[in-house]
């Protein structure tokens, strides 16, 4: 909010400053530059870049880690060029440096600390900059910038204070951490200062010589300029900055000689660094692909790192990429290009390639955003979308300029091809609030601008409703009409709820393979015959020997259980099923995964926490003998005093009493005023539920309750899934039921019964829990009202089972509590049947 304020504070600012100022008389002082200028401004880039390639290094060395300049320059000249495209750039080269120095042992804190330190380095040459006019040039500059005089002997005070005290502060006790030797804080005011006269002196060889002044005068105005802009956030400190620039330096050099130097500034000072990153991931790219032949890990790490990198920079340079591509439009093309293209293509064309121009600028917009989320068709759609921009601002007016920054980007993009691998749709791109408000303040600002250069036209009333038709209408507004009419309806297709993602429901071949695969698992937990539901997709690992069964709520992917097949597959199919999710664009979620497993879920990058308990009887020491067991006996008793008779009706049994089960199950549900579940629950599916045994209890003849039964491969655990019971049934049959099945299941050689989870049981409730477990433990606790969470696991206390722990992962740990919701939604069948 501060930096929203701040730019509105400046584009106010601006505007007064500019409404004497045509935009012909700013054109014709940035085309006057002299070639010697832009040669001695690119050369003071390459100081900058330069300098800035030593700031990780020396942000290490601050934290005690000794890393190279050879191993840090790459990484830190990615991030510098990010970061100088503002808070979303600054967040992205934390990802860099993570993948970067990851292989050197750095932690994420560490990650972390490395880009507040190099953040905190950059901004230590502003501190240089302003104390250079402790002598009194800072307060002249604030009174020509119409400020009180003392404002800038106040700047220059505090900037030498702040400077003084980071050089001659002691290491002493938290500040050991993060301050380094004086020797060490030298050379980083040295590095800083170093990259922030030399970003000074871009700017200054692009001012008129005649006219700029001394560069003792400059220095401090540029610092100051430069600090309050990276206090906005906002990219190059936009708007901010230039106020301060042009309201210092334009009564003296002139303000649209200042705001020409200030367009040529930040197409060298931040479009330059990004197309020069672009260059250099592209490199880092093809150099670890070259070297696949040769594998190890120098090869592996250069690859992450470049699959890293790509995505959120050429988000960047797409985005800048519209940005150029509308400022193009919706300013005047040159006369004399204009009359020379008028002899080499008809007037109807070149109207077209400017109105497809604004059509092809807004779309960069939105497509930086799914590049930035790695989505194939993102990469296409840019990659012909730049074209056609290219050529479109080449035929509108021989734009050579737009068209060499356009084709660059669009080749450098094109050999980026890997990066870009999910297989997700558009809509799928991330964007936030802010990516919308980024996008509205260049539409307005691209607006302001055309309007700021055709203030001179004498525009009619009818002028707005005419232009499609009158050819001597503004081409400007045309553009400014179709580029507002895409944005609405691209914002309103985002906007707009996109149907449910329609996953692949498994065929019965698919269901033949889940059954073979079962009959041979080592390792198989009951619920993998939750398969067989056939309400989730299934993924099949590339050895075919192991599947996970999933379910998709909104952008996660949710498996069920762990992967079914045999132990030594498991992280394959692990890393397979996160593969898949991350060419969809979704998050990864495990469900109901064991403690025996866990340490598999953990190496393959997931993080867990606890969801509750199952309750597991070990069947060799069950019986109904003793004092504890005396209210099991009671419960068997009143059943057989009750006429309740059990059964187990096989698998070839169930078509004869499935229309009795129908009955039953319908009665439940009406008494419920329940619907049938999914995903971790079964439901009444006939050709599911013939898969297994059934048990019954009858009465009188007639069945009043069931449950299916679920066996694994090894023959050791037995389990049930659908427990329903009628009107007639006894009263306690759910309890008869589980007496029954136990001692069925001793008789004929189970070692074991799982009576289930009992959700959100047994989580910690201590402060430093993670907060999935806190917020569960009071769920558990408050919320009976809503659940009988409790009462479940009181009833099946009554059994002495053991209890073990139940886990979900996922690959971050913000993202536990999302993905328990989602399994609770997909179990519920959304959110009307959860308040059902």
């Amino acid at each position: 909010m501060a930096g929203i304020a701040i730019f509105l504070l400046a584009a106010v600012a601006i505007s007064g400053a500019l409404r004497h100022v045509s935009w012909r008389e700013v054109e014709a002082a940035a085309t006057a530059t002299p070639l010697s200028g832009l040669i001695l401004a690119l050369a003071a880039l390459v100081v900058s870049l330069a300098a800035a390639s030593t700031f990780d290094g020396l942000a290490l060395t601050s934290l005690g880690r000794t890393v190279g300049w050879r191993r840090s320059w790459q990484p830190s000249m990615l991030a510098f060029a990010l970061a100088n495209a503002g808070a979303p750039g600054l967040a992205m080269a934390g990802g860099i440096r993570f993948r970067s120095y990851q292989a050197d042992g750095l932690s994420g804190g560490d990650v972390a600390l490395v880009s507040a330190m190099a953040a905190v380095i950059g901004l230590v040459g502003g501190l240089v900059l302003v104390s250079l006019a402790a002598a009194g040039a800072l307060a002249d500059i604030a009174a020509e910038a119409h400020l009180p005089h003392w404002v800038g002997l106040v700047l220059a005070i505090v900037g030498l204070k702040l400077l003084a005290a980071y050089l001659l502060a002691p290491r002493a006790g938290w500040l050991r951490r993060f301050l380094p030797d004086r020797r060490t804080r030298l050379v980083i005011v040295l590095a800083s200062a170093v990259e922030w006269m030399a970003a000074a002196a871009i700017l200054f060889v692009l001012l008129p010589e005649a006219s700029r002044g001394d560069l003792l005068h400059y220095l401090p105005v540029f610092g100051m300029a430069g600090l309050l802009g990276a206090v906005s956030g906002l990219p190059g400190g936009l708007g901010a900055f230039d106020a301060i620039i042009i309201a210092a330096l334009g009564p003296r050099v002139g303000t649209a000689e200042v705001v020409g130097a200030l367009l040529l500034y930040r197409l060298v000072y931040v479009v330059g660094p990004l197309l020069l990153a672009g260059g250099l991931t592209v490199i880092i790219g093809l150099r670890a692909h070259g070297r696949s032949a040769a594998g190890g890990r120098a090869m592996e790490a250069g690859d992450a790192v470049w699959r890293e990198v790509a995505p959120p920079l050429f988000g960047l340079l797409t985005f800048a990429a519209g940005v150029v591509t509308l400022l193009s439009v919706a300013t005047p093309d040159g006369v004399g290009r204009l009359r020379m293209l008028a002899r080499l293509a008809p007037e109807g064309l070149i109207n077209l390639s400017h109105f497809a121009a604004s059509l092809a600028g807004v779309f960069l917009l939105f497509l930086a955003f799914g590049l930035l989320g790695r989505l194939r068709r993102a990469w296409w759609a840019t990659v012909i979308t730049l074209g056609t921009a290219a050529f479109a601002c080449l035929l509108k007016g021989l734009g050579f300029q737009e068209f060499l920054f356009l084709g660059t980007v669009a080749a450098l993009l094109a050999l980026s091809r890997g990066a870009f691998h999910r297989d997700a749709g558009l809509r799928s791109a991330p964007m936030s609030p802010g990516s919308m408000v980024a996008i509205l303040v260049v539409l307005g600002a691209a607006g302001w601008l055309g309007l700021f250069a055709y203030q001179n036209v004498a525009y009619r009333d009818d002028l707005w409703w005419t232009f499609l038709t009158e050819q001597n209408a503004p081409r400007f507004l045309r553009a400014a009409v179709g580029a507002a009419a895409l944005a609405v309806l691209i914002f309103a297709w985002r906007l707009t709820r996109p149907a449910a993602a329609e996953h692949l429901r498994p065929t019965a071949a698919d269901l033949e393979r889940v059954a073979a695969i079962l009959a041979t698992a080592d390792q198989a937990s009951p619920e993998a015959n939750l398969a067989f539901l056939g309400d989730k997709s299934l993924m099949f690992t590339e050895s075919g020997r192991s599947f996970v069964q999933f379910g998709v709520r909104g952008r996660a992917f949710v498996a069920m259980g762990e992967p079914v097949g045999p132990s030594d597959d498991r992280k394959a199919a692990i890393w397979a099923f996160r593969e898949l999710c991350d060419r969809h664009g979704a998050r990864t979620v495990f469900y109901s995964v064991s403690r025996d497993s866990l340490a598999d879920f953990i190496d393959c990058g997931l993080v867990a926490s606890k969801i509750g308990e199952t309750a597991v009887v070990d069947l060799a020491d069950f019986t109904l003998e003793g004092p504890v067991r005396a209210p099991l006996r009671h419960a068997v008793n009143r059943g057989k005093r009750d006429g309740a008779e059990f059964a187990i009706v096989p698998p070839e049994g169930f078509d004869a009493i499935a229309d009795a089960l129908q009955s039953v199950s319908d009665a439940w549900l009406a008494s419920h005023h329940g619907v049938e579940k999914g995903f971790s629950l079964g439901r009444f599916d006939r050709d599911y539920l013939r898969r297994f045994p059934t048990a019954v209890l009858r009465r009188e003849g007639a069945i009043v309750a069931f449950a299916n039964l679920w066996r694994t491969p090894d023959g050791r655990t037995l389990s049930i899934d659908l427990m329903r019971y009628g009107a007639d049934a006894p009263k306690n049959s759910m309890e008869l039921l589980f007496i029954q099945l136990m001692l069925w299941g001793k008789d004929n050689g189970y070692a074991v019964f799982d009576m289930g989870m009992a959700p959100l049981a047994g989580l910690d409730s201590h402060r430093l829990a993670p907060s999935v477990a806190r917020l569960g433990s009071f769920v558990y606790a408050e919320g009976g009202s809503l659940y009988g969470f409790e009462g479940l696991r009181a009833f099946k206390q009554k059994f002495n089972p053991r209890w073990e722990p139940v886990y979900i992962a996922a690959p971050t740990g913000w993202m536990l509590g999302p993905a328990l919701a989602d399994a609770a939604l997909l179990s519920s069948g959304g959110l009307l049947g959860a308040f059902r």
